[in-house]
């Protein structure tokens, strides 16, 4: 609840405070509901620390990938946002192999306040560090400062020309004028003319999608269901639980490799189908009454084998809506996105002009090309050249 509300309380001030600030808040507030928790001596207290520290989650959570993805180059947008995959399996792997080495610990409060004490040593970098990168390029032509953004975006940028870094700003100076006077109410407006109403379901599909296919049954409860359905002893079900999520963390190399040669949507879809076969399996596995289950008690006790359908169900709809909804991201910059979602005749045109989008050019370039066709159309852009 407090990383929903969280979430949800950037839309207020998260574009008045920019990305470091932001950051800079949830980093600090993660320590106050951390100590909480630590502190605890009531379950009062230790329930209040938890939402205040679930509250600073949803602000870094929301604002870190948006931070990425507007500095990120275009050839390597999609490596560097694996990387915040990587980091959650690699901070998974982190708690269960620190909550077994305390777990040996005498019996003691200490078992569990000590672990919860660990991550404020990443709250404090994340506090030291987060000034030390420049801010967003986008969010600072947003607020109107272009020199500032230019500086920002050549430190990212590092040894390309000027020419490129100027027509890169020049391009999202373009993009943001079409969405200046955009509000949050216009998420809710089913005519808006730059479908933010529309983008905001492919937004809340694909965090549906990721959060209900599955995946996350064997994240949260594997060391409890091992113990307690499987009955295996607490250090051998914190040694498993661990070591898979060392493997998941390996597997998300493999989207390193696959997310700019594949594709975004290839990568989507050969995961859901993945998804919807290994929930099969399971489904028709422990549909036999001498297959141990492994789920979580109450719904096994519930509805038995027909958990894992929901889930066969939820990772089958994943490869169809992605082909038929989803646009391909691989080597398109935002702003070039953002035209496609603006100029597309209808939703069902959206998915084939992003594909007609022309592919491993350098960012500038192309948006300097775009930029270039607004200014000869008196303000409108001929997606038909790149179609």
């Amino acid at each position: 609840m407090g990383c929903l509300i969280g979430a949800l309380s950037l839309s207020l001030y998260g574009d008045r405070l920019g990305r470091r600030k932001t950051t800079f808040t949830g980093a600090a507030i993660t320590v106050l509901g951390q100590a909480l928790q630590v502190s605890a001596t009531t379950l009062a207290q230790f329930v209040v620390g938890r939402v205040i520290l679930g509250f600073a989650i949803g602000q870094i959570s929301g604002t870190v990938p948006v931070w990425l993805s507007e500095c990120a180059p275009t050839k390597y947008r999609g490596q560097l946002g694996i990387c915040t995959g990587i980091f959650i399996s690699t901070g998974y792997a982190l708690c269960n192999w620190i909550d077994l080495g305390f777990s040996y610990l005498p019996s003691s409060t200490a078992q569990w306040r000590a672990p919860l004490a660990i991550p404020s040593l990443f709250s404090a970098i994340m506090l030291l560090a987060v000034f030390t990168f420049p801010e967003s390029p986008r969010w600072l032509v947003s607020q109107g400062r272009v020199e500032d953004a230019t500086a920002s975006l050549t430190q990212y940028r590092g040894s390309e020309p000027p020419g490129i870094i100027s027509r890169e700003i020049a391009s999202i100076e373009l993009a943001l004028e079409s969405t200046s006077t955009s509000s949050v109410r216009d998420i809710f407006n089913r005519n808006d003319t730059t479908r933010l109403h529309y983008r905001f379901w492919l937004c809340m599909g694909l965090n549906f999608f990721q959060q209900a296919c599955g995946g996350n049954l064997i994240s949260v409860y594997s060391s409890t269901i091992f113990q307690t359905n499987l009955h295996m002893s607490p250090t051998t079900a914190k040694i498993l639980a661990s070591s898979v999520f060392i493997w998941k963390t390996l597997c998300c190399l493999i989207s390193v490799w696959a997310i700019d040669r594949l594709g975004r949507r290839a990568c989507f879809m050969i995961s859901g189908t993945g998804m919807a076969l290994c929930m099969a399996v399971l489904a028709i596995t422990t549909s036999f009454p001498t297959i141990t289950y492994l789920v979580t008690p109450v719904a096994i006790e519930r509805i038995g084998f027909g958990y894992y359908v929901i889930y066969v169900g939820v990772s089958g709809v994943i490869p169809v809506m992605v082909y038929l909804f989803y646009p391909e991201t691989m080597g398109r910059s935002l702003e070039m996105l953002d035209r496609v979602f603006v100029e597309a005749e209808s939703v069902w045109r959206i998915v084939p002009m992003a594909r007609g989008l022309p592919r491993g050019v350098p960012r500038g370039e192309v948006e300097g090309r775009l930029g270039e066709d607004k200014r000869n159309a008196a303000g409108e852009v001929e997606m038909r050249e790149y179609v």
